[in-house]
Formats: C-alpha cells, sequence, structure tokens
C-alpha cells in the first residue's frame, strides 16, 4: 500500500479534539451536516485531507514526495509553536 496517499491541507487539527473524549478512544472533532443538525464523530486523520495533493509523478509514474516530507516538516514546526 502507498503511504503519503492522505495529504493534510489543514495543519493542526488536532488542537480542536474534543477534551471530554476518553483516552482509550482515538481523539475525535465533532463534524455537524450543513444545515447544522447532524453531529458525529470523526478522526482528524479522517477528513479534511486530498488524496496525493502534493505528490509529483515523474515521466515513469513514479510517485515523488519531496514536497510532501517539506510541508511535514513545516506542519510539524508549526503546530509546535
Amino acid at each position: 500500500m502507498a503511504q503519503h496517499k492522505k495529504q493534510h491541507y489543514v495543519p493542526a487539527l488536532k488542537a480542536w479534539c474534543d477534551p471530554n473524549a476518553p483516552r482509550e478512544q482515538t481523539p475525535y472533532v465533532w463534524v455537524f451536516d450543513k444545515e447544522g443538525n447532524a453531529a458525529r464523530r470523526k478522526a482528524p486523520e479522517n477528513i479534511f485531507y486530498e488524496t496525493d495533493m502534493y505528490t509529483i509523478e515523474d515521466s515513469g509514474g513514479q510517485r515523488l514526495l519531496h514536497l510532501e516530507h517539506c510541508l511535514q516538516q513545516l506542519e510539524t514546526a508549526f503546530a509546535r509553536i
């Protein structure tokens, strides 16, 4: 299975995780429908991503992840701030 397919473009979403989530559960945020009625819990890594958004393919179809890795480092440093 190819790695780095879900490329996040909303960094540090974990800061909005529900603080009352049980420790044994995956941290989650609350997601509402467009009308604001139905609420459901979703793990941050399962929302706000685009498949291969920052992936570049060379002429042979090989996935080049240089941009993804650089942005990942930047997002990690930004989240610490």
